[in-house]
Parts: structure tokens; sequence; C-alpha cells
């Protein structure tokens, strides 16, 4: 279904169907063997997507879940943009999103991990 609604995201790059088609193609065979890593940095991200919205969608169960701290790649943090959203309120301590945003990264903060955040955790 998410590949079929168009889920799939080319930062950058006008709407270009036959990639999109690649990169889903490519997502679609990865995540059915069971693998985590691709040579493409397109398809890696989408595979990291993924992965990164099964966890949110589970914390949604979880009602000591309340958010998410990301993890930056030492070389997104260079940039101005992303320096300031990790010190951004979002209502949880600074850098920490709530588990019901929905959080669109630009392409430099490819390889970000998040972490859950729990309620006993929440800076005051």
């Amino acid at each position: 279904p998410f590949v079929a609604a168009g889920g799939v995201q080319v930062p950058g790059e006008p709407r270009n169907e036959a990639r999109r088609e690649e990169i889903a193609q490519a997502l679609l065979s990865t995540l059915e063997r069971g693998e985590r890593r691709h040579p493409d940095p397109d398809v890696q991200r989408e595979i990291d997507r993924a992965h990164n919205e099964v966890r949110w969608a589970q914390a949604q169960l979880d009602d000591k879940i309340v958010g998410f701290f990301p993890h930056f790649p030492k070389a997104a943090l260079e940039s101005p943009e992303v320096e300031t959203l990790s010190h951004s309120m979002h209502g949880y301590g600074a850098g920490v999103f709530r588990k019901s945003d929905v959080i669109v990264l630009q392409p430099i903060c490819d390889g970000t991990r998040f972490t859950p955040v729990l309620e006993d955790e929440i800076e005051c």
C-alpha cells in the first residue's frame, strides 16, 4: 500500500515516476529479503524511514513512550538548520519529538536514529 500510494520520497528532485518506481521496487525486494542495507542512498533512506515508521507506530501502543530523541549524524549537525532542529522544543525537552509528530528530515540527516523517550525521562 505504501509504494502504491506514492509514498517513496526523492528529496530535491522533480517528480520522476521512473526513479520513484525503481526505488520502490528495490525497497520492497530489500525488505522482503529481511536486509537493512542497500548501496543506493535513496533506497537506504526509504529502508531507514520504513523501519523508523514501524517503531513510531509501535510506540503509539505504549503509553509510557511520549516521544523520540533524534541522534543526527555528525555531518548533519554542521548544518545550521539541523543544529537548530536538534535544540528545538516540542514540549518534552530539547530536541525531543512527540510520538504523534510527523517528521520529514532533509537528506543531510540520512542515518538519523531515534531513541524512545519515556514519560519519566522528560526534562522540565
